[in-house]
């Protein structure tokens, strides 16, 4: 749910509150993205992270563009927000980016997790 993204991310932020925080958002389905879009930029806004990527939409079963609600998404977050494309590209945009931050937060219930990886 959308709040869990806010209180998730606060409570890292809380923790380390001398560390940059990244949190990489991976969007999960397009019909529960389209559902909570507002509650998701709220609380995306909310966030006390220093930077959010956001990813394609994990589509699981669903059809559609994986690209253009997620870039919806991010802009209507604003500036501390940036749409990466797939994990392949936010891989490499936080390669480039590494020493920017020194917590990476991936949330998302699709393939996320595989980032860590791609990193090493």
């Amino acid at each position: 749910q959308p709040y869990t993204v806010l209180k998730t991310a606060n409570a890292l932020e809380e923790k380390f509150k001398d560390k940059k925080v990244v949190l990489v958002f991976e969007p999960h389905t397009f019909s529960r993205i389209k559902t909570f879009f507002n509650d998701f930029v709220k609380n995306l806004k909310k966030s006390r992270v220093d930077k959010i990527l956001v990813t394609e939409v994990y589509a699981a079963r669903e059809k559609g563009d994986r690209s253009k609600l997620a870039q919806k998404l991010a802009q209507s977050v604003g500036p501390k927000a940036t749409f990466t494309g797939s994990l392949k590209e936010t891989a490499m945009y936080l390669k480039n980016h590494l020493a920017d931050f020194d917590i990476i937060l991936l949330m998302g219930a699709g393939d996320v997790y595989k980032l860590y990886e791609m990193l090493l």
